[in-house]
């Protein structure tokens, strides 16, 4: 949020701890989402997201290196 980027690892959080209730329940930690325009490059780039249609979605090594970033201090 704003300049000083004050809260910009809450999102990465969020997004790591879905990655990792994705794997916990069986799902290879898959996980998707419908982003508004312009924040489609912003996941893409800073997240992994791919596209797939609308959504955008990461799975299986993409979710771990964010569950290892956001979630285990890597």
């Amino acid at each position: 949020m704003g300049k000083d980027k004050r809260y910009s690892n809450i999102v990465g959080c969020l997004i790591a701890f879905s990655c990792q209730l994705a794997f916990e329940y069986d799902y290879e930690g898959f996980v998707s989402l419908y982003s508004k325009t312009e924040l489609e490059e912003h996941y893409i780039e800073q997240y992994g997201f791919e596209k797939f249609g609308k959504n955008l979605f990461v799975e299986l090594k993409a979710s771990q290196r964010l569950i290892d970033k956001y979630l285990n201090d890597e």
